[in-house]
């Protein structure tokens, strides 16, 4: 496991780690029947990592440190935020934590709607933190082709940031919040362009993303 989250967990391959291991590939299928089976392995590994709940808090308070905590475990394993947008499973229990968490708070007054705007912090978090890692990624910025792609949008990315920027003592209202989600895709379109370029899979559409900057929460 030590191996594989080395690697990254969107990239590593069972005939990668036997040759970092010095071992032959079959040899390893010995220990894992598969390469999905190392991956639900490192699950294991990385589940103490994932955020836990804040009962008592405002449910404001609680959305902050669950995406910050989200943030940062996803800086801590490589290549797990690509991988969480690609389980669906994964995306589903993401959400259905942050709203219990919120329910533990004082979000209980939340109607559904509410809710489901809350729900898209797994997306917005985890389809950022994909766009800042492509955006770091060393590979990616030695491709001309890319950099001319960054050039063209970093204006316009820092631009709406800044129009949708919160203040972490203000209250978290809905309008900025949906602000916040139109700057982020700006930085999710670079990241799929980027994959296109390199000649890699697209990420799944954010569909969920684009119907709440659209204005209209999806049903719960």
């Amino acid at each position: 496991m030590r191996e594989a989250l080395a690697q990254g967990l969107d990239k590593f391959s069972l005939s990668a780690i036997a040759k970092s291991l010095g071992v032959a590939s079959p040899a390893l299928y010995r220990i894992v029947e598969s390469r999905s089976h190392l991956l639900y392995a490192c699950f294991d590994v990385i589940g103490p990592d994932m955020p836990k709940g804040m009962p008592g808090a405002k449910w404001q308070d609680i959305v902050r440190k669950w995406t910050r905590e989200v943030w940062d475990v996803c800086d801590k394993y490589l290549g797990l935020d690509r991988v969480l947008i690609e389980c669906p499973d994964s995306q589903a229990i993401l959400r259905s934590d942050v709203r219990k968490y919120v329910r533990e708070g004082d979000g209980e007054s939340l109607s559904q709607e509410q809710l489901a705007v809350v729900e898209t912090a797994a997306d917005i978090v985890l389809l950022a933190h994909l766009a800042v890692s492509t955006w770091n990624d060393r590979k990616a910025n030695a491709d001309p082709r890319v950099l001319e792609l960054r050039n063209r949008t970093v204006t316009k990315y820092r631009a709406e940031e800044a129009s949708a920027k919160m203040s972490r003592d203000s209250e978290l209202q809905f309008e900025p919040v949906r602000l916040r989600i139109e700057s982020l895709i700006t930085t999710v379109k670079w990241a799929a362009a980027v994959d296109r370029l390199r000649g890699e899979i697209d990420p799944p559409p954010p569909l969920l993303v684009f119907t709440v900057a659209n204005g209209r929460p999806p049903k719960v």
